[in-house]
């Protein structure tokens, strides 16, 4: 009974030890062979699927090659010294094969130790070559010293940029209520400057109205004036026209005729 309690136990031994010789990596990680005794990490990286190690003499750790995201929010100072909080948005993931590098340089903590100062330092860095000003008006360009600046600290450390954001820059309460003080003085200012217009050229309407409306007038009494003169011309060099004119209007009827002295008046028509 003893000896087959022995048996069992060893054959329970000997299958934990066979398992323990074989390791499994998950599918977007990679795994760094660490040897307990002798020689440390070993430099190739285990590639996701099941391998062999010594039980007791080796160890796997496993880490992360996809892509993985981090939020920073960082205070700084711009060029002109106003207070600047922005808000960076990091997309990252180690170099393939250089798993077994990270770990030894920098170990599993690479976000703490190296991601998260490079993005807070890089932006600080960006922010104070702009006034506040500029941070607002010229972001693609400040997104892009921010985006170097990252990449040149993380290549170091075999970390590979693929995105940064800026999701958000924020100023003092002060710095804030100056710029919105400003945009509804421009605001205002445009207002003022497009009534001023409006009114302008409703002027020159009124105006070219007016002129038009004058030089009509003009035009007229001048073409009065002209068809008096002549028909004054026409009436001096021609006394007939006067009875031509007065023909033109006759209405057939003649005039009456008296005739007698004061007491012994007589009407004769001459259509009589």
């Amino acid at each position: 009974m003893v000896g087959s309690d022995i048996k069992s136990i060893v054959a329970i031994i000997g299958v934990i030890l066979v398992v323990s010789c074989f390791t499994y990596v998950s599918p977007g990680y990679e795994g760094v062979m660490i040897n307990k005794v002798g020689t440390g990490v070993q430099n190739d990286s285990l590639s996701p699927g099941l391998h062999f190690k010594m039980s007791l003499a080796q160890s796997v750790v496993s880490m992360e090659t996809r892509t993985q995201k981090v939020e920073v929010t960082t205070p700084a100072s711009s060029r002109d010294l106003q207070e600047v909080t922005s808000t960076i948005a990091l997309n990252y993931r180690i170099v393939g094969g250089a798993a077994p590098e990270i770990y030894q340089t920098v170990g599993l903590d690479y976000v703490d130790r190296v991601v998260l100062p490079a993005v807070e330092e890089s932006t600080k860095a960006a922010t104070a070559q702009y006034t506040a000003a500029e941070l607002i008006t010229e972001r693609p360009k400040v997104k892009a010293d921010v985006t170097t600046n990252i990449k040149e600290r993380l290549g170091d450390y075999n970390i590979l940029v693929e995105q940064v954001s800026i999701t958000n820059f924020s100023f003092s309460p002060e710095y804030s209520d100056a710029i919105e003080a400003k945009q509804i003085a421009e605001q205002q200012a445009e207002k003022a400057t497009r009534d001023l217009d409006r009114i302008r050229i409703e002027a020159e309407q009124k105006v070219t109205q007016a002129s038009a409306e004058a030089n009509a007038t003009k035009l007229q009494g001048d073409a009065n004036a002209y068809a008096v003169r002549v028909m004054g011309d026409a009436l001096k060099d021609n006394p007939d026209v006067a009875s031509i004119k007065w023909i033109e209007k006759w209405n057939g009827e003649l005039p009456f005729y008296v005739a007698g002295d004061s007491e012994n008046l007589m009407m004769l028509n001459a259509n009589a």
